[in-house]
């Protein structure tokens, strides 16, 4: 992973949610003349922000993407370039009454549900943590929609189900222009109720299985109205004040019916596989177990094959969905401890967006190892494995091509973790791990 460039969202108040698609009606050409535009082949496409700010303010901001030579380099820059933006800027200030907490925007329209902190709180009739407004965006302005909606904790959007949120323990679906309901759920949910935060909701299986968090456990529930929510996962850990995290990784490897999740609360994270058939809900164990981070996780992203995990110092960390105990590289984006708060998958070029509260973006590119990398990397973790001298060292170097530096590494005392964790990588690697 690299960072190919930066975003300046020029915010005038801090950032506090933030939804990224792709931008319409325009290609990649920096020309003027609009006849070169008009022939040039869309290979690139920029990409839209709408985020929100602690001050209830929305804004939307359009970027060209990164160069396309950036793609081909072997190393990034020393200093990442800006990406220039090529849209108006369009701005509502103080239009929400609080802090926008959450952005969902719909399929096939840019119509958005924001979220915000009223600080109302719950109440036995409206159990939702967040007051609710539908705004779209048209012709240069972000427009209310005069929409009655219930207040909410936590929303997504499906192409099958339209928007879903959960509120206490309700889980409901709705289509802004029609009656169409598929989850339509008011006591699915264990008490306390649905978690609030911007990735505490995934809907899965075809628009058929929504997962909540609960408390420190992940719940699944279908859209059959009879059938109760299956409890998927449960950390040791119930931060409330770092999210609950749930991402849908879109596994490709895995049979229909079946879809894999990261699932991370406080500094635990798992990758599990749910299968759905009939309305019944199963889950297995995760693969290899609950991996705890050093640092507590704030955000995460996925790009098959890997999943990226941005923790509370600053760093993202790449890892395979088959072995997240290793991180196969970081980046650090941040200076200051919990700075950069949320990230984003780009739909092209295996690129992913982290925002910080100062309102500066990085662009991240993902990248393949080569095959030195991945020689150091069985290298090292053979050392920490065996020690240094418990096995053929200078062998091995030679047989995988490994580098000086890895060769020399000293490495910790020899654990029975150290050595399954080298089983894992290995399993992971060649494809012989079997999570059924």
């Amino acid at each position: 992973m690299s960072v190919e460039c930066s975003w300046d969202l020029r915010a005038q108040t801090s950032p506090r949610s933030l939804c990224v698609y792709k931008a319409a009606g325009y290609e990649a050409n920096t020309s003027t003349n609009p006849f070169d535009v008009a022939v040039t082949q869309q290979d690139h496409q920029a990409h839209s922000v709408v985020f929100g700010t602690e001050r209830g303010s929305l804004h939307s901001r359009t970027f060209a993407p990164p160069s396309k030579e950036s793609f081909h380099r072997n190393s990034p820059p020393q200093a990442p370039l800006e990406s220039p933006r090529h849209y108006m800027p369009v701005d509502l200030k103080n239009g929400m009454p609080g802090v926008v907490v959450n952005i969902v925007k719909a399929a096939n329209q840019i119509v958005f549900l924001v979220l915000v902190d009223d600080n109302r709180g719950t109440s036995a009739q409206q159990p939702g943590a967040y007051s609710a407004h539908l705004v779209s965006l048209r012709h240069g302005a972000f427009t209310p929609i005069q929409h009655s909606l219930p207040r909410m904790s936590c929303a997504t959007y499906h192409s099958s189900c339209g928007f879903v949120y959960a509120a206490g323990k309700s889980v409901i679906s709705f289509f802004p222009d029609q009656d169409k309901v598929i989850f339509n759920h008011t006591s699915a949910l264990p008490s306390p109720g649905a978690r609030s935060g911007q990735d505490a909701l995934q809907v899965v299986g075809n628009g058929k299985v929504a997962v909540v968090a609960v408390g420190n456990s992940f719940y699944a529930v279908t859209e059959e109205t009879t059938q109760m929510s299956v409890k998927l996962l449960s950390f040791a850990q119930s931060s409330q004040v770092h999210p609950v995290i749930c991402v849908n990784v879109h596994d490709p490897t895995i049979e229909e019916g079946w879809s894999c999740l990261f699932l991370a609360s406080g500094r635990e994270c798992a990758v599990v596989d749910l299968q759905h058939s009939h309305h019944q809900v199963s889950c297995s164990p995760p693969r290899h177990g609950v991996v705890t981070m050093a640092s507590p996780i704030l955000a995460a992203g996925a790009v098959w094959p890997w999943v990226a995990v941005l923790t509370s110092d600053g760093l993202i960390s790449v890892r395979s969905p088959s072995c997240m105990a290793i991180p196969l590289r970081t980046v650090e984006v941040g200076t200051r401890p919990n700075d950069y708060f949320v990230i984003r998958t780009l739909l092209q070029e295996k690129l992913m967006v982290a925002i910080s509260y100062s309102g500066e973006g990085k662009v991240l590119q993902f990248q393949p190892d080569t095959r030195q990398d991945m020689a150091d990397r069985l290298m090292k973790l053979a050392i920490d494995a065996f020690g240094a001298s418990g096995f053929p060292r200078t062998e091995v170097a030679e047989a995988v091509s490994a580098s000086f530096t890895a060769t020399s590494y000293v490495g910790p005392e020899p654990t029975a973790s150290s050595r399954a964790l080298l089983r894992q990588y290995l399993e992971a690697v060649l494809g012989l791990a079997d999570f059924d």
